[in-house]
């Protein structure tokens, strides 16, 4: 599971493979510990819905409308055939398309129409656990521009190459 994470400071960074890994094993083991302390406090349960529920249906909907539509279907479709034993038949190209960026949305949708409020606002966190849980929402933003900050970094690394030359 570290191996994108890895492979970006290497790539991008132009790290060594065991010092990439160092990196990433540190900065986890640190970030790690504040679950594991304040776990009775519902930190982890915090952690959970945001990185398990919520932006993960928010990141495969960007993911399937970037593959499907920024990318194009047909590109996508040569990419998902490259180095394939079978292929893949050709609903799936509708499916990935239209059916899963709609069910997607929808997802959210009604996540926002009938639950949004109530996480936002801490209803159904205790008092007691409030900081907690908003210490842990901060962390994650944080996190959240922290990793931004790096891709706009690295972008911003790599030298314009004149038409043709890749």
């Amino acid at each position: 599971m570290a191996q994108p994470a890895v492979a970006f400071l290497e790539d991008e960074f132009d790290i060594s493979r065991k010092k990439a890994a160092w990196i990433f094993g540190s900065i986890s083991f640190i970030l790690c510990q504040f679950p594991v302390f304040f776990l009775k406090n519902g930190v982890v349960d915090e952690l959970d819905f945001w990185g398990g529920t919520f932006f993960l249906v928010v990141f495969a909907s960007i993911e399937v409308i970037l593959f499907a539509w920024v990318f194009g279907m047909e590109n996508a479709w040569d990419e998902i055939h490259k180095g394939a034993d079978m292929s893949v038949p050709k609903v799936y190209k509708y499916i990935i398309k239209y059916i899963t960026p709609i069910f997607l949305v929808f997802i959210l949708g009604m996540w926002f129409w009938q639950e949004w409020l109530p996480i936002i606002l801490m209803k159904s966190v205790s008092p007691l656990d409030r900081a907690y849980v908003l210490n842990t929402r901060m962390g994650l933003l944080l996190i959240l521009l922290t990793l931004g900050i790096l891709v706009k970094v690295a972008w911003g690394r790599k030298k314009i190459q004149p038409e043709g030359i890749r």
